[in-house]
């Protein structure tokens, strides 16, 4: 492979290999599984489901950094909700604070999925958001080269790509026999990241927002995984007042070539039922003012059986808490 001869040659093949449009026989469909983003699948000339990303549905998703804490509202302790149709998918995630909804819509040619993410900040103060979407590429394992660029160079070890080294799309390859994952970072629909980072998905998932690309190391993390490449797309935060939202927008598909606005036909959304949201948004509200109200107790417990912790101070706390949760309980039961 060192041979200038041999490597020309593999440089050329690799070249007329991805030249064609090997995912000409796929096309994209919606499915529901309970995962943190709407799914997309590649259906084969068999109708036979291949995965974009990984089938684990909690191993991709959006992940939000708000003021000083990051969460993936899959994995936290938010309401979720699903709807839609076969030519769009809305998931949404939601607490008494935040609102989070992912929209997906197919393009009439089912060749590429428009998915926006939005944010809104329901609270009564201020609040800086900063998003990014992990997607575990779970392509690219057999083949040692996970990710293609737009200049036909692969990307092997973590790499950062940003301001003028950031690409208008980015590839997964797998194999010739598989539909690739082309994620398009900036056109007429799509809105451009601040960021793009490919590394090792553990690493990726433990650092999120704060990891610091280390040039040339591998996606191996061992022990934890080996050769699990991920790619993780940040962008810009905001300052979201009370009330206000933050909307941001990828296209996903078989190829780079992105389709045109108006071929996302906006399909018909099935009606909401408030008494179906009221209820879901009580019984979360109901269970974070018992997980409260445990606490409390708890602490109340361990004065009674310290005296010497029982001072005017943490009496006047106790009481505190004990009238913010009873303000709290007159608010629910007005759901």
């Amino acid at each position: 492979m060192h041979a200038k001869l041999i490597g020309a040659a593999w440089v050329l093949a690799a070249a007329s290999l991805f030249a064609a449009e090997p995912e000409s026989g796929y096309r994209l469909v919606l499915r529901s599984d309970g995962g943190a983003l709407p799914r997309v699948v590649a259906l084969d000339e068999f109708d036979e489901d291949r995965p974009l990303w990984d089938s684990d549905p909690l191993s991709s998703g959006w992940i939000l950094r708000i003021g000083d804490t990051t969460i993936s509202p899959a994995d936290g302790d938010w309401v979720r909700t699903e709807g839609g149709s076969d030519r769009e998918i809305v998931v949404r995630y939601a607490n008494r604070t935040y609102d989070f909804e992912q929209r997906a819509t197919l393009s009439s040619d089912g060749s590429h999925v428009r998915l926006t993410a939005v944010f809104r900040n329901n609270s009564t103060e201020s609040v800086e958001v900063e998003p990014a979407l992990l997607l575990d590429s779970s392509l690219g394992e057999r083949t040692g080269l996970p990710f293609r660029l737009p200049d036909g160079t692969y990307i092997r070890n973590e790499t950062e790509l940003s301001d003028g080294d950031r690409p208008p799309w980015i590839k997964t390859i797998r194999d010739t026999d598989s539909p690739s994952l082309t994620m398009i970072l900036e056109g007429e629909v799509s809105d451009p990241p601040e960021s793009v980072v490919v590394a090792n998905w553990l690493r990726l998932k433990q650092d999120a927002l704060a990891i610091e690309v280390e040039e040339g190391r591998n996606f191996d993390y061992l022990p934890f995984s080996e050769n699990d490449s991920a790619v993780l797309i940040r962008y810009e935060g905001d300052t979201l007042a009370s009330g206000a939202q933050m909307e941001r927008t990828i296209v996903l598909g078989l190829d780079e070539f992105e389709p045109a606005e108006d071929t996302y036909a906006a399909p018909l959304r099935a009606p909401v039922d408030p008494s179906v949201e009221n209820s879901r948004l009580r019984e979360y509200t109901v269970r974070q003012r018992l997980r409260e109200l445990g606490s409390l107790l708890s602490d109340i417990d361990r004065l009674l059986e310290d005296e010497s912790l029982m001072t005017g101070e943490s009496v006047v706390e106790v009481e505190g808490r004990l009238a913010e949760l009873s303000q709290r309980r007159a608010e629910y039961e007005n759901l």
